[in-house]
């Protein structure tokens, strides 16, 4: 960018956070210019993933502990697991998807894509992502986030799970 005005100035340096999952290319930019990466991967993936981005750490002579990684998560939560589960319909067969049309074994990796139940399913699903190694957890609602008594449904269980400080604390 040339020429550009912004006022206010930021008061210091604005951190960088990259997303992806591509272990090559975009794992060696996180090491190069990233504070953060932000992980659209499967559960699955994700010690190989944090073992790719160490790696590309190493190439280009970065500790791989001065980057924050995250992962990035689509949840569906509502009062109880059934009612998640319609939501969890809704939102594929609006993308052309009819989950009851699907056998249970075709319908298992779509559901893998989301987290989905009730706020206390949610948060023993997000307690796992964690305990895989990753810092902390990007999470969208595509379906109801638009409503706050969700959203605060989501944050009243997600909560417990991360360390908050607090000045003088």
């Amino acid at each position: 960018v040339k020429d550009a005005f912004n006022s206010p100035p930021p008061v210091g340096r604005i951190p960088v956070m990259i997303g992806g999952s591509g272990e090559k290319k975009t794992f060696r930019m996180v090491a190069q210019y990233a504070d953060e990466s932000n992980l659209t991967a499967s559960p699955e993936e994700i010690p190989r993933k944090l073992d790719a981005l160490a790696a590309r750490c190493q190439e280009v002579g970065r500790d791989r502990s001065e980057i924050t990684v995250s992962m990035q998560r689509a949840v569906l939560v509502a009062a109880s697991h059934d009612e998640a589960y319609e939501l969890g319909k809704a939102f594929f067969l609006d993308r052309g998807l009819d989950l009851d049309a699907l056998s249970e074994e075709d319908r298992a990796p779509f559901l893998a894509l989301v987290t989905m139940g009730s706020p206390d399913e949610v948060a023993e699903e997000l307690a796992g992502y964690l305990a895989l190694g990753i810092d902390g957890l990007t999470l969208s609602l595509p379906v109801n986030g638009h409503a706050p008594d969700v959203v605060e449904m989501l944050g009243a269980a997600a909560s417990p799970l991360f360390h908050f400080g607090r000045a003088g604390a």
